[in-house]
């Protein structure tokens, strides 16, 4: 429905553990990923206005993590950038940020002062530059080595098939004190109760696993990392995204920008900081540690 082909996948619900899956994966999943087309691999010039904002973001962002915290409890993108503050003080920290797609954050993280930054991303067609370095590479996980301090999941957790592995390979690359971002959608939520199939954030079927809280502590614990902390930061996407599929209309339909109101945007994302501060909406970011025993637990 992103791209309007209405091509029918089959998804199945875990009754025990809430996870969400696709029944069969495609075999030519590739396909779904056009560089041309999917968000994740468009290109993202950095405007004046985008690269003066970073840097105070910079600036503000060293004074408080009072501030910090209450700025990214209102603002998906700075709150995103606050939390590596808080997680990595020194400017030295190193980042991976594993499905980095055209690598967005990773250029972001740099403007805000991080010197250490990598992308990874196997969809690509080439590894990016940036200033005169490679930023982002055209690999997967099994094929980075060093310690980081933070490995992150920036929407790109919900698109592997072999998450176990995944996990147990980040917590081997993360340093003593290093965390892990995991930034996904997330069901059991009012919004997947009501719109289900119609829900924008299946995003069939580049998305293989949209867990619930309780899947995702599982696939953690088995992988020998605990959930240390958890922040809910979805916006007003899943309800106009989701009214647009229950009606037939895909993301790239032109009549898509012309369904809603500015007042009914106005009123979805104020809707969305509600369910963000009931802790029912749609959209998490959970920070994973090392479990304090180091033992993975057994598949439910």
């Amino acid at each position: 429905m992103m791209t309007g082909s209405r091509e029918v996948f089959r998804y199945f619900e875990c009754p025990r553990c809430g996870c969400v899956q696709i029944a069969k994966i495609p075999e030519r999943l590739d396909k779904y990923y056009d560089n041309n087309s999917y968000y994740s691999f468009a290109a993202h010039p950095k405007s004046l206005y985008k690269l003066l904002g970073l840097k105070l973001i910079a600036f503000i962002g060293q004074f408080s993590p009072y501030l910090r915290r209450f700025i990214r409890s209102r603002h998906r993108g700075l709150g995103l950038i606050f939390l590596y503050w808080d997680l990595a003080s020194s400017r030295d920290a190193s980042i991976l940020d594993v499905g980095a797609g055209s690598g967005k954050l990773v250029r972001d993280l740099l403007e805000t002062g991080y010197t250490n930054v990598l992308g990874i991303d196997p969809f690509l067609p080439r590894d990016i530059s940036y200033r005169g370095q490679i930023v982002v590479r055209r690999c997967d996980i099994f094929n980075i080595g060093g310690k980081w301090d933070i490995i992150s999941f920036n929407h790109s957790f919900e698109h592997m098939a072999d998450q176990r592995p995944v996990l147990e390979q980040s917590r081997k690359l993360l340093s003593s004190n290093g965390n892990i971002i995991v930034r996904i959608p997330i069901v059991g939520g009012d919004v997947w109760k009501k719109y289900r199939e119609h829900w924008v954030q299946l995003d069939a079927p580049r998305h293989l696993h949209l867990h619930s809280l309780k899947s995702l502590s599982i696939v953690a614990n088995q992988a020998g990392l605990d959930i240390s902390n958890i922040f809910y930061d979805s916006w007003g996407f899943q309800f106009w995204g989701s009214e647009l599929y229950r009606r037939d209309i895909s993301l790239n339909d032109p009549r898509a920008a012309t369904v809603f109101s500015a007042t009914q945007i106005k009123e979805f994302e104020r809707l969305a900081q509600a369910a963000n501060s009931a802790g029912v909406g749609d959209q998490i970011v959970a920070v994973l540690v090392p479990s304090k025993t180091n033992t993975c637990g057994t598949a439910e």
